[in-house]
């Protein structure tokens, strides 16, 4: 079991990646804006952060990726977009996002997104464990 961060503005997309991830045995959680997104990782520890790339209230959804490289290193960031393009495909590269997915997200596409982040996150916190 994985704790996960669902971030995007859309009310039905959380809805719907919390109950796929949940019947999948994992632990949810999520948030609508940056400023919860935030709160939320600061009394909380997780393993994957699925993001939205543009957020409502303005915010951009790489501003969060480096607040969460900051503030929890073994969390993975999943970036997710409707708009897709190149440039932003590369920044997400430049952040070293485990995976930059195109909406609307096929729940194999999620599945396979969300372990894979979720692999790479016990196997940095096993490499410090035995690395301290």
């Amino acid at each position: 079991m994985s704790r996960i961060l669902i971030v995007d503005d859309d009310e039905n997309i959380r809805f719907v990646f919390k109950k796929i991830l949940t019947a999948a045995g994992h632990e949810v959680v999520s948030a609508a804006h940056m400023i919860d997104a935030r709160a939320i990782l600061s009394a909380n520890e997780f393993d994957v952060a699925l993001i939205d790339r543009i957020l409502s209230d303005g915010q951009n959804g790489f501003d969060l990726v480096k607040y969460i490289k900051a503030a929890q290193p073994f969390c993975e960031p999943i970036l997710m977009s409707g708009y897709k393009t190149y440039r932003s495909a590369a920044e997400a590269l430049r952040f070293d996002t485990l995976a930059y997915l195109a909406k609307p997200v096929k729940q194999d596409q999620l599945y396979h997104a969300v372990a894979e982040a979720a692999d790479k996150s016990k196997a940095k916190k096993k490499s410090e464990e035995l690395n301290p």
